[in-house]
């Protein structure tokens, strides 16, 4: 995560401590580990790491473009608005646990596709593997990696 992402979140981080969010900081932000975390501040390390996990729950918990609406109405209407906002976290949760699910299958193909690479006798460069991780999380598709294995190609040639 960016600082300028963990700055973005700020406002999802109230109620948590001051403590946790600048704990968390430090893993999520300037790459520290959890266990060089834990060692600097005298914290376990399962401690640094609820941390994390209740600073990313935090930033989670609702997309970013959510807005919070305190309005007064009559108990019906109220009642309907809460029922809306109730479908709309579970369809908000629904398409995480999916994101999740399809990123972990992109991990596999992409170790897959590695592994394949190996049984051929061919080494996958460190750009590539990293352009490949990139396609696992959705950052970046096939065909960029494509393109870019092939300008490397030309450039070499």
């Amino acid at each position: 995560m960016t600082a300028a992402e963990f700055e973005r979140i700020q406002s999802r981080l109230g109620r948590l401590t001051v403590d946790t969010v600048q704990i968390a900081r430090r893993v999520l932000v300037d790459g520290k580990s959890q266990a060089e975390v834990a060692g600097e501040t005298g914290l376990s390390r399962q401690r640094v790491s609820k941390m994390v996990q209740r600073v990313m729950a935090a930033a989670n918990e609702f997309p970013p473009d959510w807005e919070r609406v305190d309005e007064w109405m009559p108990p019906e209407l109220a009642k309907q608005v809460r029922a809306l906002a109730a479908e709309a976290r579970t369809h908000m949760q629904e398409k995480i646990m999916l994101d999740a699910h399809e990123i972990e299958d992109r991990r596999r193909a992409v170790a897959n596709a590695i592994a394949s690479q190996r049984l051929e006798g061919l080494e996958v460069d460190a750009q590539t593997r990293a352009e490949l991780d990139q396609v696992a999380l959705g950052e970046l598709e096939p065909a960029d990696v494509i393109a870019s294995i092939r300008r490397r190609l030309v450039a070499n040639d």
